[in-house]
């Protein structure tokens, strides 16, 4: 499993910052991986993905247009409450961020 994609909207071009919101997400892989348990279909390949509202303040964010082909009502549910679980510092351009994530499920590497 490895972070597939990561664009942070609403906030400047700022490496740093994009590399924080990528380590706060990547503290949640052991729950992506508990949810990976819960496809329909066990060992398929494929991506999660997500927008994530972070509020001006930081803290946890709502979970938008998720999107996947790996299958499971269940699986699915699981990953928004985990995405929803992160915890955000506040964003540095004091405005509200939209992040959109996505994380590969792949184990033949």
């Amino acid at each position: 499993m490895k972070s597939f994609g990561l664009h942070v909207g609403g906030a400047a071009n700022d490496n740093e910052l994009k590399r924080e919101v990528q380590r706060t997400l990547e503290r949640g892989f052991p729950r992506y991986l508990d949810c990976y348990r819960l496809i329909e279909q066990p060992g398929s390949e494929g991506t999660f993905g997500a927008d994530l509202h972070v509020p001006v303040e930081g803290g946890k964010p709502k979970v938008g247009q998720p999107r996947t082909a790996l299958r499971g009502d269940a699986f699915r549910a699981c990953m928004v409450k985990a995405f929803e679980s992160a915890r955000f510092d506040a964003p540095s351009s004091a405005r509200a961020v939209v992040v959109s994530y996505s994380v590969k499920f792949s184990f033949g590497w």
